[in-house]
C-alpha cells in the first residue's frame, strides 16, 4: 500500500490524534504513523475476517414448501421443485430445515464447514422411515439386501472366492428408523445416492473354465476382475501384482510346474452402486464419522483402517458364486494324458469332501443389515467312486479347493435366487476419498480433515506395501494331446498276406517329437473288416507363449512308413507304404476335439498292386473343465485354448433366471403418495370361483419354492407341518368347503379338522404367527380366500380375519406361518388332486357348541360372545386348541373344554411369588392350587414350600403363553382330549404339544409378588429381590424382569445371569455415558472389562475405544422402571435371556426376558 493511500486511509485517525495532542507532543504523531500502520493492518485483518462469508444454493426436491433457519432466524423459503441461493452464510453456521405445512417431515441439519461452494445442496424432507404414519415401510417388509454397500473392505483381507467375507465395519448409513434420505430407485427403496441395476441378472450367469500351468499363471487367472477393483496409488516399492489369492489357495504349496484345472460359475442377480456424481448426497454412518474425527495420529489411523478397511464399495454385485480348482504335478498330468485318463470327467464326478461352514458376522437380511446370511462353505474335492481308481488316486492326492458363496448346488447344478444371494463382486474407491467436508457433513472443516486424510492415506499405503505380490509375467502355457485312434486299410489289391511292420511319429513345430505307433516284426494287424485298434495312448505337446503372452502358430507334421511282408504272389519282395507328403495340421485355433486322417499309400502298377492305409487321429487341446459347463442358454462360456461351443458333456443346471421371487416393488406414484402418509388404493385380485376345484376331491397343497406340502401329522396335535407326503398320505389330503361368499374352510381328510390362523395377530410385528389345525367353529381366521398369484397354476391363500397368507419358511423348515406374501414363491401354492375323495358327509364348520357335562343343571348355553370377563383379580386360561375351550375344574379335577358363562370353576387367581413364578389358585376353593406333587396335574391343598405348585408364565408368541413347571422346566401344560397334562415338550421335534401347549390368558397377569398371605419361599430360590442391598454409590445392578432373582454378573469369569450374593462386586456395573444417549457398561470387579458383542456374541472383556459393539442404549419399556438394553453396532439386537442364558439378539416386543431394571 502506498504511503499517500495509507495516509488517506488513516486520515480520520490523525484528526483524532491532532485533537488530543499538543504541539509539544507532535513528535508523537510522526511515530504514531508506525503505530497506526500496525493498528491499521490489524483492523484491516479484523474487517477481512469479519467479511468471510459464503453462499450456498439449495434445491427443494420434496413435495412441500420448506424454510431454512440459522440461529432461529429465517434465511430462505423454498417452494417444492425450486432452488434458491442464500448469501451471507458464515463458517460453522448450522442450518435447520422445517416444513411448515407438515411438521412430521424433517431433514438433517446442514453445516457450513467450508468457504468453498460445494455446488447444489439437495433437500428432500420426508416422514422418517420408522414413523408409525409411514405406510411405505409396511409395504416393504422384504426389501432387497444392500448391506455390504454400506461396509468397508480391508484390501489385505480381500477374498476373491467369496467377496462377502471381505467386508469390515459400517461406513455408510443405511435406512434406519430415523432416516429420511430414502428414495425409490428402479422400484426399490435405497438411501439417496445409491442406484439399483437388476438387468445384470437377466442373462442368468456366466461360467469359466481353463487349464493353466504354473502357480503365477493360476493366481493371475484368479485375480482377473479383482485387481482393477482397487484403485490404489501404488508407489515404486510395489513390484509385481497384488496376490489376493495368497491365503485362499495356500499358494506356498503350489508349484510353478503344477497343472491347474480351474472352474468358476457366477450367477448375478442384481447390483447396487454409489452414484459417484451424487457422492455428496450420501450419508456416512455416525460411528464412522465419530471415529474419523477422533484420529489425531498415524497410529490411530492404522487402527481406524483395521476397523473400517482401506476401501469403500462403489458397486456390489449380489448373487452366488462357485469356484473350484485342482492342482496336480506335471508328472501326474503327463501320466494321465498318456494313458487316456479323463481328468476333467474325473473332477466332474468329484464331490465336495469334508466342508467347513464359515459363518459370516455380516449376516442378517434387513434393510440396514449386511448380506451374507447365505451359507459359505469350503473344503477339498474328493473323487467319486465312479472314477477309475488311478484317476481317483491322482485327484485325491492333489491340492484342491472348492468354495461356494451364496446360492446352492454343485457342478451338477448350481443356481441362486433372491433368498440365498450374497455379495460376489465389488468395485471400490479408497477410503480417504470420503474424508472431505462435503461428504462428512459435520462441523469439521477442510483444515482439520486434511490432516486426518493424510494420516489415513499413509496408513492405507502401508497396508498395500505389505500385501504379497507375485511375478507379473505374461508368459503362459497351452497344451495339446494327440492319439492314434485306429488304422483302416481303405484299398487293397494283392495276395492274402497282409502282415505289416513299421512306425508312425508326430512332430510339433515347437520341436517336440513322439511315436504314435511302432511294430518291429511282421504281424497280421488288419482283420477281415479292415480295421485295427492300436495302442491308444495320448501324447502331449506343451507350447509356451512369448513375453507378451502371444503364441506362435503351431502345427503338427507326421512321418513314418509301413512295410508289407511280400509283393506280388510268391515274389518274396517287401513293399513299403509312405505317408503322402504335405499332411500337416495347424492346431493353433483348434476346438476341443478334432478327428484327422493321415494316409499311407503304395501304388507300383496301377490297378494291379495297390494298398492304402488311413490312420485316424484325434487331436485336442487339454483344456480341463471346459466341457463341464453348458455354453448355450443363459450362460456364456469363456474357455482358455478353445473356441468350441459344443461341450462333450452336458450337465443339468438350475435356471438362474427363475430362481426366486423379486423383492417387493412399487411405482413412483405409490412411493410419492405413501411418503406423504396417504396410501394409494390397490386393486385386489378377485377370488377364484367355486368351480375352481372339485368339492368332492382332495388335494395336496404344495408350495412353489420348496415343493413340500401341508401335512397334519400321524398323531393329532393341532399343528400343521411342511413336509413331503408319506406313502399313505391321508394326512396330506385336503378338501374344501365353501362359505358361500368367496371363502373356503380347508379340511384335512385324516381328522376332519380345518386350517386356522391364530385368533390374535400382532400387527406391529411382534411374535411368530403359526397356522394351526382345529375345529373352525365359524371363526373368520379359519376362512380362506384363494387368489391368483400371477404365476400360472399358483395361488395365494389368505385368511378373512387378519388378511394374511399361508407362507412356508423362507428357508425350508417344518412350519407353516401366517404372514404377508410379499411376492415370495413360498407364499404361492399349487393344488394337485390325490386319489382320495372328500367325505360324502361334510363336517359342520359352525356347530352349536356342546358344553362339558356339569353337575349343575343347565337350561341354556349362552352365545360365545356373551361370555363375561373374568372377575376382578381373576383370569380365564383359554387353550388355542379348539373353540371356547378353557381350563376348568367343574368336575373337581383339572380339565380342558367348553364352558358356561356362569362357571366360577373356569376362573383362577395367579398368585405371584419371587423369582417370576406364580401359583394357580382356584377361585371356588381358595385353599386349593394346581400342582404335580404326585405326578399328574391335580387340584388340591399344598405346602407352600412345594416347587410342584410353582409355575412360570412363558411368552410363546404375540398374546399367547405357555405354562412351565418350576419343578421340571422341560414340562408344560397341554390338553390331551378333555384332560390337561404336564409333560415334556420337545421344541425340536415339531410334535403336537409344541402347538397345543400354547394358551391365552384372559385377564391381567400380575407382575409383583403378593404380601397376603405371607408365603414361605422355597429353599432353592435366592433372597427376594426387594431385600437385596443397594449397589455401591455410582454403580447399579442389572435385574431381569422374567427371572427376577437373576442379575447380570461375571463372578465366574464369563458373563452370566443368575442368583447373586449381596456382596458380589461382579454383579455391580457403572453406566458410562459416551454420546447421544449411548453408554458403556463397565464392571466394578474388573474395571477394564465392559459388555460388548465384538465377536458376534455377548461377552465381558477389554475393548477398543472406537468399538460400537461396546455401546448400549437403555430404552424405557412400557413397564415402569424397566428398560431394554439396545446394542449400537447392531441396533436391532437387545440383551435377553429368552433361551436360558444371557445373550444379545433380535427380540419380540412381548418378551419379559429382554426387560431389565438398572438401579
Amino acid at each position: 500500500m502506498k504511503e499517500n493511500t495509507l495516509k488517506k486511509t488513516l486520515q480520520p485517525v490523525f484528526i483524532i490524534l491532532d485533537f488530543f495532542l499538543t504541539p509539544a507532543n507532535q513528535l508523537i504523531k510522526t511515530r504514531s504513523l508506525q503505530l497506526m500502520l500496525c493498528l491499521s493492518f490489524g483492523l484491516l485483518s479484523f474487517n477481512i475476517g469479519k467479511a468471510q462469508t459464503t453462499s450456498r444454493t439449495f434445491i427443494n426436491e420434496g413435495t412441500e414448501l420448506i424454510k431454512l433457519y440459522v440461529a432461529g432466524k429465517e434465511v430462505a423459503s423454498i417452494d417444492f421443485g425450486r432452488s434458491q441461493r442464500v448469501d451471507g452464510l458464515k463458517l460453522h453456521d448450522e442450518i435447520e430445515v422445517k416444513v411448515p405445512g407438515n411438521p412430521e417431515k424433517i431433514w438433517y441439519p446442514i453445516y457450513i464447514n467450508d468457504l468453498k461452494d460445494p455446488g447444489l445442496i439437495t433437500i428432500t424432507a420426508q416422514i422418517p422411515w420408522g414413523d408409525p404414519g409411514n405406510d411405505i415401510r409396511s409395504r416393504y417388509e422384504r426389501p432387497i439386501d444392500f448391506g455390504n454397500n454400506l461396509d468397508g473392505i480391508l484390501i489385505s483381507d480381500f477374498d476373491p472366492f467369496c467377496v462377502v467375507n471381505s467386508f469390515k465395519a459400517r461406513i455408510f448409513k443405511g435406512i434406519e428408523n430415523n432416516s429420511v434420505d430414502y428414495n425409490l430407485e428402479s422400484n426399490h427403496i435405497l438411501p439417496l445416492g445409491f442406484t439399483y441395476n437388476g438387468s445384470i441378472g437377466n442373462g442368468g450367469g456366466e461360467s469359466e473354465s481353463s487349464l493353466v500351468v504354473g502357480a503365477n499363471s493360476f493366481k493371475k487367472q484368479l485375480n482377473v476382475g479383482f485387481g482393477g477393483s482397487f484403485p490404489l496409488e501404488q508407489t515404486g516399492k510395489v513390484k509385481g501384482e497384488l496376490d489376493f489369492s495368497y491365503n485362499q489357495t495356500n499358494s506356498t504349496r503350489l508349484g510353478q510346474s503344477d497343472y491347474f484345472f480351474y472352474a468358476k460359475q457366477k450367477h448375478n442377480k442384481y447390483s447396487v452402486s454409489l452414484d459417484l456424481n451424487k457422492l455428496h448426497e450420501v450419508r456416512l454412518d455416525p460411528y464412522f464419522i465419530a471415529d474419523v474425527e477422533k484420529i489425531s495420529s498415524l497410529e490411530m489411523a492404522r487402527k481406524f483402517i483395521q476397523t473400517y478397511g482401506t476401501n469403500y464399495p462403489t458397486t456390489v454385485v449380489y448373487g452366488g458364486a462357485y469356484t473350484s480348482y485342482i492342482a496336480i504335478s506335471e508328472s501326474d498330468f503327463m501320466n494321465a494324458e498318456s494313458k487316456g485318463f479323463n481328468l476333467a470327467a474325473g473332477v466332474s464326478l468329484s464331490k465336495p469332501g469334508e466342508k467347513t461352514i464359515n459363518p459370516n458376522d455380516k449376516g442378517g437380511k434387513t434393510i440396514t443389515g449386511s448380506s451374507g446370511s447365505s451359507e459359505v462353505a469350503s473344503g477339498k474335492l474328493q473323487a467319486g467312486l465312479q472314477v477309475d481308481r488311478e484317476v481317483r488316486d491322482i485327484i485325491n492326492n492333489s491340492n484342491s479347493q472348492f468354495t461356494y458363496c451364496g446360492g446352492s448346488g454343485d457342478f451338477f447344478g448350481y443356481g441362486v435366487d433372491f433368498d440365498d444371494a450374497t455379495s460376489i463382486g465389488v468395485e471400490t474407491g479408497v477410503i480417504y476419498e470420503l474424508i472431505r467436508p462435503e461428504i462428512m457433513k459435520t462441523k469439521s472443516t477442510e483444515a482439520t480433515l486434511s490432516k486426518i486424510r493424510t494420516w489415513v492415506k499413509q496408513a492405507v499405503d502401508e497396508v498395500v506395501q505389505n500385501i504379497n505380490t507375485y511375478d507379473p509375467t505374461k508368459i503362459v502355457t497351452r497344451v495339446f494331446s494327440v492319439k492314434l485312434n485306429s488304422f483302416h486299410m481303405s484299398d487293397h489289391s494283392d495276395d492274402a498276406n497282409r502282415k505289416v511292420k513299421g512306425s508312425f511319429s508326430v512332430r510339433s513345430s515347437s520341436g517336440n517329437s513322439y511315436t504314435l505307433w511302432s511294430q518291429g516284426q511282421f504281424k497280421e494287424i488288419f482283420t477281415n473288416e479292415l480295421f485295427n485298434n492300436p495302442n491308444k495312448n495320448w501324447v502331449t505337446f506343451i507350447q509356451k507363449s512369448d513375453q507378451n503372452g502371444v503364441f506362435a502358430p503351431v502345427s503338427l507334421s507326421f512321418s513314418g512308413s509301413i512295410t508289407e511282408e511280400d509283393d506280388v504272389v510268391g515274389s518274396g519282395d517287401d513293399d513299403i507304404l509312405q505317408i503322402i507328403e504335405g499332411q500337416t495340421i495347424d492346431v493353433s485355433n483348434m476346438g476341443p476335439q478334432k478327428p484327422h486322417k493321415v494316409i499311407f499309400e503304395h501304388n507300383i502298377l496301377s490297378g494291379t498292386q495297390r494298398m492304402t492305409i488311413e490312420a485316424d487321429l484325434i487331436i485336442r487341446p487339454a483344456f480341463g473343465f471346459a466341457h463341464l459347463f453348458p455354453s448355450s442358454g443363459t450362460f456364456s462360456a469363456s474357455r482358455s485354448g478353445t473356441t468350441d461351443s459344443s461341450p462333450l458333456l452336458q450337465l443339468p443346471t438350475r435356471n438362474a433366471t427363475t430362481g426366486g421371487p423379486a423383492p417387493s416393488t412399487m411405482t413412483k406414484e405409490e412411493f410419492d403418495a405413501l411418503s406423504k402418509g396417504r396410501p394409494v388404493a390397490v386393486k385386489d385380485n378377485l377370488a377364484v370361483k367355486d368351480d375352481f376345484i372339485d368339492l368332492n376331491a382332495t388335494y395336496y397343497i404344495t408350495d412353489a419354492k420348496h415343493n413340500k406340502s401341508l401335512v397334519t401329522g400321524m398323531v393329532y396335535g393341532g399343528g400343521v407341518y411342511h413336509q413331503t407326503p408319506r406313502n399313505s398320505p391321508v394326512d396330506a389330503s385336503w378338501y374344501f368347503l365353501p362359505t358361500g361368499d368367496g371363502y373356503y374352510y380347508i379340511y384335512d381328510l385324516r381328522y376332519n379338522k380345518a386350517l386356522a390362523g391364530p385368533d390374535y395377530y400382532n400387527h406391529l410385528g411382534g411374535g411368530t404367527h403359526f397356522v394351526y389345525h382345529q375345529d373352525p367353529n365359524g371363526r373368520t381366521n379359519a376362512q380362506w380366500k384363494i387368489t391368483p398369484s400371477g404365476m400360472p397354476g399358483k395361488y395365494i391363500i389368505t385368511d378373512r380375519k387378519h388378511g394374511k397368507s399361508l407362507v412356508a419358511g423362507d428357508v425350508a423348515d417344518n412350519n407353516i406361518y401366517l404372514q404377508s406374501p410379499n411376492n415370495r414363491l413360498n407364499a404361492y401354492w399349487t393344488f394337485t388332486a390325490t386319489k382320495d375323495k372328500a367325505p360324502a358327509v361334510k363336517p359342520d364348520p359352525n356347530p352349536t357348541p356342546t358344553p362339558t357335562a356339569s353337575t349343575t343343571p343347565v337350561t341354556t348355553k349362552p352365545a360365545t360372545n356373551t361370555l363375561a370377563p373374568a372377575s376382578a383379580g381373576l383370569v380365564r386360561i383359554m387353550s388355542i386348541m379348539g373353540f371356547n375351550n378353557y381350563l376348568h375344574h367343574q368336575n373337581n379335577k383339572p380339565e380342558n373344554g367348553q364352558i358356561q358363562a356362569d362357571w366360577s370353576s373356569s376362573q383362577w387367581r395367579l398368585v405371584p411369588v419371587e423369582g417370576g413364578l406364580v401359583r394357580i389358585q382356584s377361585s371356588v376353593h381358595p385353599d386349593k392350587y394346581l400342582h404335580i406333587q404326585n405326578g399328574p396335574l391335580e387340584l388340591g391343598t399344598i405346602d407352600l414350600n412345594w416347587a410342584s405348585a410353582l409355575w412360570k408364565i412363558v411368552p410363546a408368541q404375540a398374546g399367547v403363553i405357555r405354562i412351565q413347571s418350576s419343578l421340571h422346566p422341560d414340562k408344560y401344560f397341554y390338553p390331551l382330549g378333555n384332560d390337561v397334562v404336564v409333560d415334556v415338550v420337545d421344541f425340536n421335534s415339531y410334535s403336537g404339544p409344541v402347538v397345543s401347549s400354547m394358551w391365552k390368558i384372559e385377564g391381567e397377569i400380575p407382575t409383583t409378588a403378593s404380601n397376603t398371605p405371607t408365603e414361605t419361599v422355597p429353599a432353592t430360590t435366592a433372597a427376594a429381590a426387594n431385600t437385596m442391598t443397594p449397589a455401591s454409590p455410582g454403580y447399579v445392578r442389572i435385574q431381569n424382569y422374567w427371572k427376577k432373582t437373576h442379575y447380570v454378573h461375571n463372578e465366574n469369569g464369563a458373563l452370566e445371569d443368575g442368583l447373586i450374593q449381596p456382596n458380589w462386586w461382579s454383579s455391580q456395573w457403572k453406566i458410562v455415558p459416551v454420546h447421544s444417549g449411548w453408554v458403556r457398561i463397565q464392571n466394578k470387579w474388573k474395571p477394564d472389562q465392559y459388555l460388548h458383542n465384538q465377536n458376534g456374541k455377548l461377552e465381558v472383556g477389554t475393548i477398543e475405544p472406537n468399538w460400537a459393539s461396546a455401546m448400549w442404549k437403555l430404552v424405557p419399556a412400557s413397564q415402569d422402571g424397566w428398560v431394554r438394553i439396545q446394542n449400537s453396532w447392531y441396533q436391532n439386537r437387545y440383551i435377553h435371556n429368552q433361551n436360558g442364558k444371557i445373550e444379545v439378539g433380535e427380540i419380540d416386543t412381548n418378551w419379559g426376558s429382554a426387560l431389565w431394571k438398572v438401579e
